[in-house]
């Protein structure tokens, strides 16, 4: 059965492009434990040796050292930061820092954020947190 070709005119192609670009939206899936339902304490959490990729590499003078392997590092706290703001918030605060890097020091974590391009905010010690620039 011979068939009719029906293309779209320009104007009605102009009207369509229009409507697209106005009901366009970026996709954010960040952060992803709220957008699949993960909850954040499930999470194994620690920094991960990036040559034998197991968590709980511990904070020392010269950088993370990897108990397993013995792997050090000065800038793989970055990677699990980086993480954080991907996996469960927009902010971290030191608490959270400190809690979810494995370190027991308030100073050691607060150069640790204070040594990323993050933005600052709050204004007393208690209340300051930092955003990731995406």
């Amino acid at each position: 059965i011979p068939r009719e070709r029906r293309y779209i005119s320009r104007k009605e192609l102009h009207k369509l492009s229009t409507e697209i670009l106005k009901s366009h939206k970026t996709y954010f899936p960040y952060p992803m434990c709220n957008r699949w339902g993960i909850n954040p304490n499930d999470l194994q959490t620690g920094v991960c040796c990036e040559k034998c990729e197991m968590f709980g590499m511990v904070k020392r003078k010269n950088g993370w050292n990897c108990i397993r392997c013995g792997h050090v590092d000065r800038l793989v706290h970055e990677k699990a930061i980086r993480e954080w703001f991907v996996l469960i918030g927009d902010t971290i605060n030191n608490r959270q820092c400190r809690k979810f890097l494995h370190i027991n020091s308030h100073h050691v974590a607060s150069r640790l954020l204070q040594s990323m391009d993050l933005i600052r905010t709050g204004t007393s010690q208690s209340k300051i947190e930092y955003k990731w620039k995406w």
